[in-house]
Formats: C-alpha cells, sequence, structure tokens
C-alpha cells in the first residue's frame, strides 16, 4: 500500500528479524540485505554465533541463508545419527544439521558443478568434512546421466532438472541417481539402517521421484521435511509419504501447491 513505512511493511516478519538478531553476528546488514532496505555489497561474510560462516554472493543466497537460519523452515533433531540433504545448494542447510546434530552424519547431494564446489567449500570451511559427505549427484526418476538448467543467468536455488520432453536447450549433463540407489548407497556406506531426518529441496523434480515410490521405499526413515513446488498438485507426494506411513505434522503453504511440509514417522 502506497505511503506504508518499511517497518510496517515488514511488521509481519518480526520473530524472524528477532532470530535473526540472536543468531546472526552481522545481523543488521544480513536483515537489511534480505528486505532490500538499502545497497548491498557482495560478496559478504554471514557469521553466526554458533560459529558458522558462509560466503553469500547475491540476494537470493541471502535468502536461502534467511529462510534456513531466522525462518527455521526446516527443524533438525539434535539427536539426529543420520542426515540427507537434497538439493543441498551452497549447504545452508547441511551447516545447520551438522551444527544442530553434532552426533550426525550427513549426505549432501549437489549436482551442478560450481554450486557442488561451494558446497564442498563450506563444508570444509566450517570443519565439517569428517562428517559431512557431499556427492555430485541428481535425485532423479533414473539412474544415469539427467539434464539440468545451466543457462548462467539462473540462480543456484532454480536451477532443476529437464526431465523427458522438456526444453533441452541451455542445459548440462548431470550425473542423477534413483531414491533406490541412493538409500542402498548411503546404508552401505554409513552401514546404518535408519535415518533419522531426510531434507529434500530439488525444485520440482520431487514430483518425478515420489508419488510412484512403493511404500516400502521409505522404510527406516524416520521424519522427511521438503520444499514441494507449484509445477504439479501436491497431493500425490503427500499421499505417496502418507501410504509409507510418514503423518504430516505441519503444512506451510505459501501459494496453492507450493510451500515446506514436514512428516513424521508414526509410532
Amino acid at each position: 500500500m502506497p505511503g506504508r513505512s518499511p517497518s510496517f511493511i515488514h511488521l509481519d516478519r518480526a520473530p524472524e528479524l528477532w532470530k535473526c538478531a540472536r543468531r546472526v553476528q552481522d545481523w543488521w546488514p544480513t536483515t537489511t540485505a534480505y528486505l532490500r532496505l538499502g545497497e548491498t555489497k557482495y560478496p559478504f561474510d554471514f557469521r553466526t554465533h554458533s560459529g558458522l560462516e558462509i560466503e553469500l554472493r547475491d540476494f537470493y543466497e541471502v535468502t536461502t541463508a534467511w529462510v534456513v537460519f531466522c525462518r527455521d523452515e526446516y527443524a533438525v533433531p539434535p539427536n539426529a545419527k543420520t542426515i540427507v540433504d537434497l538439493g543441498a545448494n551452497y549447504g545452508a542447510f547441511t551447516l545447520l544439521a551438522a551444527a544442530q546434530a553434532p552426533y550426525a552424519r550427513i549426505v549432501s547431494l549437489e549436482p551442478f558443478p560450481s554450486t557442488f564446489e561451494r558446497l564442498t567449500t563450506n563444508v570444509n570451511r566450517n570443519g565439517f568434512q569428517e562428517r559431512v559427505r557431499c556427492w555430485q549427484l541428481a535425485l532423479a526418476p533414473n539412474d544415469g546421466e539427467q539434464r539440468m538448467t545451466g543457462a548462467p543467468e539462473i540462480e543456484s536455488h532454480l536451477r532443476h532438472l529437464v526431465l523427458r520432453g522438456g526444453d533441452q536447450r541451455a542445459t548440462i549433463g548431470v550425473q542423477g541417481i534413483s531414491w533406490r540407489a541412493l538409500l542402498a548407497r548411503i546404508r552401505s556406506e554409513l552401514r546404518v539402517d535408519e535415518i533419522d531426518l531426510v531434507k529434500m529441496d530439488i525444485e520440482g523434480a520431487e514430483h518425478a521421484v515420489i508419488p510412484d515410490l512403493p511404500p516400502d521405499s521409505f522404510q527406516g526413515i524416520r521424519a522427511w521435511q521438503m520444499e514441494y513446488h507449484w509445477t504439479q498438485p501436491k497431493g500425490p507426494l503427500f499421499a505417496a509419504l502418507e501410504r509409507a506411513g510418514l503423518r504430516c505434522v505441519e503444512d506451510r503453504i505459501c501459494v496453492e501447491d507450493q510451500g515446506v511440509a514436514r512428516f513424521e514417522r508414526v509410532s
């Protein structure tokens, strides 16, 4: 509404602003960058009071850090032993999980080459390389090469798989892995039967991966948290997880068929 002051416009974000002030060292520059209240010079270092450090290169990376660290878009069980990050991007959630679950081993998937390099850099910079395994893979319907949006003007958080029938122009080849193959590899290499948390943000590819999975594909998964995207209805996603015994405990709806949902194993 014309004439409203910036403080009034962002009043509904007061809880997030409070969390930012409590958790982030340079909270005011981070806040002004997120709210676009002034000119921000990139890159700048994002530092938490818990000791995490991440170089943020543009507004969209600030937004990712904000929703992970200040909005609590995902919840990390502090006693988790095994966590899987599907669509890790530059590593915001991976770092949060490593910090909040100090005994957890984490597998982080990121297929795009330059983004994967940043993920590994951030993991190493924060000293988590012994507990975090970074795999340059895309979760996909099938194993093998996949096509991914590769145009340089596309921000990293919007890059997605271009599946069969999609426009293959301005794409690059990345290595894909199916859910069953990924689960088998995790259990073999980490020698675990249960996974405490799966976080998924794969920019719409969830619609090609999840709905047709049988219930036993989720055996041993204790919690599942995902951003789902408007490209298709969310109903089949939720139904597949619920058939597997994972109950939706929270659904933060942004717009129709777009939001973040949390599922937990029914006892």
